[in-house]
């Protein structure tokens, strides 16, 4: 009797296990620390979680944070369909990562990106950005993830300390993300019960 060799070998299996789930372990600390920081300690996506003070050197919950931004994250759950987030006009960053932390796509006024609601889906075989309006449906653009699972991290550069209580009372507010249930296709992946 003679046995087959295996299909996949210990050095694929440990590449494998890198390239996928060693990614994960810093979207958890993210997920962490954000429901840490949140009002209500609860952990919950599609929703912002703002960082009212300004980054110092002992600051870790952004990997070398600039300590002239304010932060704003969220974590986006495309599962039950799709997500729309509105960009309004003021000195903005917004990069969207997918689960295993690749950066998507940017938007916000370093990329010139219009002011507007922006959709934002689940394509795993298109993923990226589509910034032209009249190709969205509508919407200022779309950007598609490849993973059902991503993160916003929005930055606000403050030019002077008096701006961040105004960023922080006026601004952040602001900053949200809605389903929207008109364009969910059935291709979704939904959790199990």
């Amino acid at each position: 009797m003679s046995l087959a060799a295996p299909t996949t070998s210990t050095q694929n299996a440990t590449i494998d296990a890198l390239v996928y789930a060693l990614p994960l372990s810093p979207y958890v600390s993210v997920a962490n620390s954000m429901s840490v920081a949140s009002a209500s300690n609860v952990f919950a996506t599609n929703t912002f979680v703002h960082v009212t003070a300004l980054a110092n050197a002992s600051s870790r919950t952004v990997v070398l944070p600039n300590t002239d931004t304010l932060y704003s994250a969220a974590l986006l759950d495309l599962s039950a369909g799709d997500v729309v987030r509105e960009l309004r006009r003021f000195y903005v960053f917004k990069p969207f990562y997918d689960l295993y932390g690749n950066n998507v796509c940017s938007i916000g006024t370093v990329t010139n990106s219009i002011a507007g609601k922006y959709l934002i889906q689940y394509r795993p075989s298109n993923a990226g950005c589509d910034l032209i309006p009249e190709a969205s449906d509508g919407y200022a653009g779309t950007i598609s993830l490849p993973t059902v699972y991503g993160q916003i991290l929005l930055r606000i550069e403050v030019f002077n300390s008096s701006d961040v209580d105004h960023i922080v009372s006026t601004i952040q507010p602001h900053f949200t993300t809605k389903h929207s249930f008109v364009r969910c296709p059935s291709t979704h992946i939904r959790p199990t019960q």
